[in-house]
């Protein structure tokens, strides 16, 4: 039996749908490593993605398993200074330590 998936897409070309694609996959990342009150800025997302590749490369990390998804969270976390300029703050909330580390140079 066949099943009807409906799927809408902001923008209309190929380049717009996979950048909403992206986004949601990196949107968890960048809460995990900044809070719940960031998203990743307009236009950003490549770049978002490919500086926490680097950074994760350079750490030698490697994907295999929740422990190093946990791993993974904690090294970007580290580096998240460079990221900062990625991602915009859209709730009216505390900053998380992660923000205030970033914002203290640590």
């Amino acid at each position: 039996m066949l099943r009807k998936q409906e799927v809408s897409y902001v923008g209309t070309s190929v380049a717009s749908a996979e950048e909403w694609h992206l986004r949601q996959k990196f949107q968890g990342i960048a809460r995990d490593v900044f809070g719940d009150g960031v998203r990743i800025k307009n236009g950003q997302i490549i770049r978002f993605r490919d500086t926490a590749a680097r950074i994760l490369t350079n750490a030698g990390w490697k994907p295999a398993g929740t422990a190093r998804m946990m791993q993974a969270g904690h090294i970007l976390r580290e580096h998240a200074e460079e990221l900062a300029s990625l991602v915009e703050i859209t709730k009216a909330n505390l900053p998380t330590e992660s923000m205030r580390t970033v914002k203290e140079g640590h």
